[in-house]
């Protein structure tokens, strides 16, 4: 997934990789949503700040005495308060539909990457010969619910027992692991 701050600075690198991997996506929506959003951004601040100037005068106020004054400031504040929530609130669905379009753009290729479709692609290196079958050859899915070995019921409660992982925790198949966890133990 690419950075916000990556696809704001490089829009027109982005742009050409879609271009070149040849996907309907446009950054138009991005652009308007990202604009949006720090609109929306600035005008919480900027509320913020006068909330923030306000709340001295309305103590200055009711040490002098002027109850009626501190108290109508104190109801601008109160919608001042609001407008601040409706703002944030619109500004999380805004933050949320951005999220949302970032997820499905898909990552810049490299430059040396040619631009088309797989009859393009170069063969860099090659070790040995691929082997060929005289059958179709299976999935890794349908192997494994084929298997004798691997049933439903024999898989460990816990995926820490289950899947090996880069902590170089490894399945045991008798109930326990290398791996602690609080399900597990």
């Amino acid at each position: 997934m690419l950075a916000l701050d990556f696809i704001r600075q490089h829009l027109d690198l982005v742009r050409r990789a879609l271009l070149n991997r040849r996907t309907d996506l446009t950054l138009d929506s991005f652009t308007e949503l990202d604009a949006t959003r720090r609109r929306l951004i600035a005008e919480v601040e900027q509320r913020r700040a006068a909330l923030n100037r306000v709340s001295p005068q309305i103590g200055a106020l009711l040490k002098a005495g002027q109850q009626d004054e501190a108290e109508a400031k104190r109801a601008e504040m109160r919608e001042l308060k609001a407008s601040i929530e409706a703002l944030e609130a619109e500004r999380e669905s805004v933050e949320q539909r951005l999220q949302e379009l970032v997820r499905i753009i898909p990552n810049v290729p490299h430059e040396s990457v040619p631009v088309g479709d797989e009859s393009a692609n170069q063969e860099v290196a090659r070790w040995g010969e691929p082997r060929h079958f005289d059958f179709p050859p299976r999935t890794t899915s349908n192997l494994a619910r084929r298997s004798v070995f691997w049933t439903w019921n024999a898989l460990p409660r816990c995926q820490a027992r289950a899947l090996p992982s880069s902590r170089g925790w490894e399945p045991n198949w008798n109930g326990r692991s290398s791996a602690s966890c609080s399900t597990c133990t």
